[in-house]
């Protein structure tokens, strides 16, 4: 039975909490954002400037999502195979720059790529979508540091602030 909180049971209860505890959650992200990120960039290469400020590959919850980007914005900053005079970011060039680097059909190949273009909504909201990225990449660090700590708390780590040190110039207060 659920309280009002959606938690099982009595979370009081060393049983109420193991079940709270272990029920699954689904992990924070949005796989629309990040296809329309990828997209908005496909279609109009502008869009990267905007996007390139606001997340980073591993900001992508899905690892695809995140070499597409991450050859995009090597494209980008060095060209196409390191050629700077090709510097556009499209549908030939980075499936060209997935396969250099073997991660073409890890990617979903270039069908994936086409795909990505023919379910962009608009490119005009490129930014908009790479702060909804850019938020669930957030949460789920959060989510990461507060396993690491409750990991740390069932070891009996401490997870306590060491206090400042006062012996030397400069460091503590």
């Amino acid at each position: 039975m659920r309280d009002v909180k959606g938690y099982i049971g009595d979370t009081r209860s060393a049983q109420g909490w193991r079940e709270r505890i272990t029920e699954p959650r689904p992990v924070p992200h949005s796989m629309e954002a990040e296809e329309s990120v990828l997209g908005s960039i496909l279609l109009d290469n502008d869009c990267l400037k905007l996007v390139r400020k606001i997340i980073l590959p591993n900001s992508f919850y899905r690892d695809r999502h995140g070499w597409l980007f991450q050859a995009m914005l090597g494209i980008a900053d060095r060209g196409c195979n390191g050629d700077p005079e090709v510097r556009t970011i499209n549908q030939i060039t980075v499936a060209y720059q997935l396969s250099l680097n073997g991660k073409l059909e890890a990617c979903g190949g270039a069908a994936y790529l086409s795909w990505l273009i023919a379910n962009t909504a608009s490119p005009f909201l490129a930014a908009d979508y790479a702060r909804v990225v850019r938020d669930a990449a957030e949460l789920r660090g959060q989510i990461g540091r507060a396993k690491k700590m409750e990991d740390d708390a069932y070891q009996g780590k401490s997870t306590k602030r060491q206090p400042p040190r006062r012996d030397k110039p400069g460091i503590g207060f």
